[in-house]
């Protein structure tokens, strides 16, 4: 296979970052994927996995922000199905200081909370802090395994 070249699309600070995140992202993913699965996939392979899905970010990215329209959307939290846990994860990012609060809630379909974790932690961008609010959703379901 042959590696497409990121010239293909101009890339503002913005777009850099992005591809810079989906990077760790995909090179953690393959990493997971051997240690834990047995599965090594070819630097060559990971590489054109992560432009795809940078190419998909950007298309999502630029098609929402053109049919952006102010709507008010009322969401409603919904239990888990019977004997099962729902992990909500959420995150708020204090630009001036290059910091995001996480917290995690762990609920059964009775709505009692059975755990939940929140930290502060540096962050340089709502797609990082958003990837550390999973990444501890994560930890907490290890820790009910």
């Amino acid at each position: 296979m042959v590696a497409r070249s990121s010239s293909s699309f101009p890339l503002s600070s913005v777009s850099s970052m992005s591809l810079l995140a989906l990077t760790i992202w995909g090179i953690w993913k393959a990493r997971n994927a051997w240690i834990f699965e047995g599965m090594k996939e070819p630097p060559i392979l990971i590489w054109n996995s992560i432009l795809k899905e940078f190419e998909e970010f950007q298309y999502i990215t630029t098609a929402n922000t053109m049919s952006m329209r102010t709507t008010s959307v009322q969401m409603r939290w919904s239990p888990p199905p019977l004997n099962s846990i729902k992990i909500n994860c959420d995150a708020s990012f204090e630009i001036s200081r290059k910091f995001a609060g996480i917290a995690i809630v762990a609920q059964n379909s009775y709505r009692v909370i059975i755990d939940g974790i929140n930290t502060r932690v540096p962050a340089s961008s709502t797609l990082v802090y958003e990837c550390l609010a999973l990444r501890l959703g994560s930890h907490l379901i290890e820790r009910h395994d």
